[in-house]
């Protein structure tokens, strides 16, 4: 009897489907109960991480997966302590030019908090669970630039849409925190280097089990 085989395609978009569910979880503790996120945000999407990661079933249960988890807890955990991690509730333009100065020390500060944990969790991975350092040195300016980008999209479409509640979906679903995340898996796992500035989309796997 032959093994069966699962569709590289079908692998893809389970891993999608768990980062949509660990944002939605995120998303919700950071929304409803904050004090609980900040112990557990950096758990869940640690586990995300590792699904993204493994290749079998002993990948999930090695130490190096549990100290990885661990220490996304820790890293979310301290970086929830900086001050200024949130803007606060933005909904115009007017809003933001009454509070300038306000708005541009809070977007520093949580720049900071967002350097952070760009720098040090991408080093995790690559103690933990194999990166290269090659693809860590490129994914740390990725993710920054990718986080950016995406943010002030987000941010722009918050102050085109003045007063309207987005749907309670989107709400759980878009924030600072999983806009990051989906920076980190894109980062870490979607983008291949070949030769100097080029990238291209390649299978979300590990850099030890690429060829």
């Amino acid at each position: 009897m032959s093994n069966a085989v699962i569709s590289p395609r079908l692998v893809l978009f389970g891993k999608i489907a768990v980062f949509a569910a660990g944002a939605v979880i995120c998303n919700y503790l950071d929304i409803q109960q904050p004090h609980v996120a900040q112990y557990l945000v950096g758990a869940i999407f640690g586990i995300v991480v590792l699904v993204w990661h493994a290749r079998s079933l002993p990948d999930l249960i090695d130490w190096r997966s549990a100290a990885f988890v661990a220490a996304s807890a820790a890293i979310y955990f301290v970086v929830k302590l900086l001050p200024g991690h949130t803007l606060g509730e933005i909904d115009t333009l007017s809003e933001i030019m009454e509070r300038f100065w306000s708005i541009l020390v809070d977007g520093i500060k949580l720049f900071g908090g967002v350097l952070v944990n760009s720098i040090t969790l991408p080093v995790a991975h690559a103690l933990l669970l194999g990166a290269s350092l090659k693809r860590t040195l490129i994914a740390i300016p990725f993710i920054l630039g990718i986080w950016f980008k995406v943010s002030l999209l987000w941010l722009a479409l918050i102050i085109a849409l003045p007063g309207q509640e987005p749907p309670a979906l989107l709400t759980y679903t878009i924030n600072f925190t999983s806009i990051w995340q989906l920076a980190y898996l894109a980062s870490m796992f979607a983008f291949r280097s070949r030769g100097v500035g080029k990238q291209h989309l390649a299978s979300a796997v590990p850099d030890k089990m690429a060829a």
